[in-house]
C-alpha cells in the first residue's frame, strides 16, 4: 500500500488533476473582501519522464519556490511518479493593487485589471547578480508580438568577456530569448517578456528583464492595455 504524506483523498484529486491535459493552472482569484490572502496549498503528481522545469510550467509556479515547498526534489533527475508535489499556490496579495506589481522577493507579478475584482498572478526570473532588476515605478509603453532581440551594449561586453559573439539583430524565430510576446517598459532597458525555454521562471538568470512562461505572458499580453502601471517591489510576504 502507498504511503501517503498527506491526506488520501488530497492524493486522490492531485492523481484526478494530473489525467487533464493542460498547458498550465492560471492563478486567478476573487479579491477578498478583507484579509490579504489568496488561493491554497494543492498537491500534483509528475508525468511520466517529467523534469522539474517541465512540471514547474505545467503547474505554473517558478522553480525557487516549488524547491522550497518540496526540498525531497533532486532537479538534475526526472521527478519520480508515485510521490505528489507540494503547489504552494497560496499568495499574500502586495499591498500596492493597481496595474502590475512584480515583488522580486516572491519571484511573482502579479496583475489587477481596472475593470475587473479579481487578480492574476504568474511566477517570473528576474535578474541575477550585477543585472539587478529595478525597483520603482514605470509603465507599459508598448506591446510587441513577435518581438525582435537587439543586445544591449552591457549584453554584448559580456558575451565577448566569455568568448561569443551576439548579433547586433535577431527576428522573431524559436531562438529569440524574448519568446513571442513581449511588454515594454517607460525604462528603456527592460521589458516584461516571454521565453523560448522553460529553464529560468522562478530564478535570478535574465539581464534585468522580467521573464515569464510563453503561456504566461501570451494571457498577460491579451489583457494589459498601453499605459498600465507597473511596480517593482522587494518585499517579503
Amino acid at each position: 500500500m502507498r504511503a501517503y504524506k498527506f491526506p488520501l483523498w488530497q492524493a486522490v484529486l492531485a492523481k484526478v488533476l494530473l489525467s487533464y491535459n493542460v498547458a498550465g493552472f492560471a492563478s486567478t482569484f476573487v479579491l477578498p473582501a478583507g484579509g490579504g490572502y489568496v488561493g491554497s496549498v494543492e498537491y500534483i503528481y509528475a508525468e511520466p519522464g517529467e523534469s522539474i522545469y517541465e512540471f514547474a510550467q505545467r503547474v505554473d509556479m517558478g522553480f525557487n519556490e516549488l524547491l522550497k515547498a518540496n526540498p525531497w526534489i533532486d532537479s538534475a533527475h526526472i521527478l519520480p511518479e508515485d510521490r505528489a508535489l507540494m503547489i504552494p499556490r497560496r499568495f499574500r496579495l502586495p499591498s500596492i493593487r493597481q496595474g502590475i506589481v512584480v515583488n522580486l522577493a516572491e519571484y511573482r507579478l502579479y496583475y489587477f485589471p481596472s475593470d475587473e475584482n479579481i487578480v492574476l498572478t504568474y511566477p517570473v526570473g528576474i535578474g541575477r547578480v550585477g543585472w539587478q532588476t529595478p525597483l520603482g515605478r514605470t509603465h507599459v509603453v508598448a506591446k510587441q508580438r513577435n518581438p525582435q532581440w537587439r543586445p544591449t551594449r552591457k549584453l554584448h561586453a559580456e558575451a565577448k568577456r566569455q568568448g561569443a559573439l551576439l548579433p547586433d539583430y535577431m527576428p522573431s524565430n524559436k531562438y529569440n530569448p524574448l519568446g513571442r510576446y513581449a511588454l515594454r517598459l517607460g525604462w528603456s532597458a527592460y521589458l516584461i517578456h516571454g521565453t523560448n525555454q522553460a529553464y529560468g521562471i522562478g530564478m535570478n538568470v535574465s539581464a534585468g528583464c522580467i521573464r515569464m512562461f510563453a503561456q504566461d505572458i501570451e494571457e498577460l499580453y491579451t489583457r494589459v492595455p498601453v499605459g498600465t502601471l507597473v511596480h517593482v517591489i522587494d518585499k517579503k510576504p
